[in-house]
């Protein structure tokens, strides 16, 4: 089975709060991102911050990540993912950003989609440059990405 999204939902919570404690190194987590528990998840995916989506990523039906498409100024949208560090470097986080970005444009309307990522973090990088995301402005910390879906230039907004 290929990878999939699913919403983050209470059934998931118990799943997830796992695969992120295993992955707390990987990630770079706080201690307290690191210590929610599947309660506090599963409240936060029922209240989301306005428009805000959460999806888990699903290999074989198990979940193996995470992928966010928050509202900047609609309808522009950032995204945000990981995967669990045991199942990187095989296309996954390729194939759920491409996904996202899919629902971003089908069911958002979404014309632009941008992305941080933090200095050193080529791995992040691919995967946006095999969706056709564009390296638009070196912020400090991190490098902002864009991809239009309008079939405008990219650009910083």
């Amino acid at each position: 089975m290929p990878v999939s999204l699913t919403s983050l939902t209470a059934d998931l919570a118990a799943t997830y709060t796992e695969v992120l404690r295993r992955n707390a190194s990987h990630l770079n987590l706080t201690p307290s991102e690191r210590d929610r528990t599947p309660e506090e998840h599963a409240a936060a995916w029922a209240d989301p911050a306005e428009g805000n989506i959460r999806f888990a990523v699903l290999l074989d039906g198990r979940l193996i990540g995470r992928v966010d498409l928050d509202p900047v100024n609609p309808p522009k949208y950032s995204i945000g993912y990981w995967i669990d560090a045991d199942h990187t470097g095989r296309g996954h986080a390729t194939t759920a950003v491409a996904l996202a970005v899919e629902h971003a444009l089908d069911e958002l309307g979404a014309t632009d989609v941008y992305a941080g990522v933090t200095h050193g973090n080529h791995t992040s990088v691919a995967v946006l440059h095999r969706n056709g995301f564009t390296r638009v402005a070196d912020l400090g910390t991190y490098e902002r990405f864009h991809l239009p879906l309008d079939g405008g230039p990219p650009r910083n907004p």
